[in-house]
């Protein structure tokens, strides 16, 4: 659970389906919809970073309580996606 105004990272890593060896998608896709049901889609390099093979992540602050969904898509020869969520609590100071 987060506090608002929080930094939050979002990660995924990306493998084979058999060993596990990470893998670089084609195309590497960030969805993340906020508690009013805003849908921001990011692509990868624009708002999300790697610092190595099949590893990727955003970092963003949330600035709104409730529950954040977020979905990764990754394109090309072991297309994959996964998705999730994490909840920022209400501040009794806002």
């Amino acid at each position: 659970m987060f506090d608002l105004n929080d930094q939050v990272r979002v990660s995924v890593t990306f493998t084979t389906t058999t060993g596990g060896t990470r893998i670089t998608p084609t195309t590497v896709i960030l969805k993340i919809k906020d508690p009013d049901e805003i849908v921001t889609q990011f692509t990868y390099p624009n708002g999300i970073n790697s610092d190595e093979t099949g590893v990727y992540y955003r970092d963003f602050q949330v600035t709104k309580s409730g529950r954040y969904y977020y979905r990764w898509e990754g394109t090309g020869g072991n297309p994959s996606a996964t998705e999730s969520y994490f909840v920022v609590r209400p501040s009794e100071f806002s």
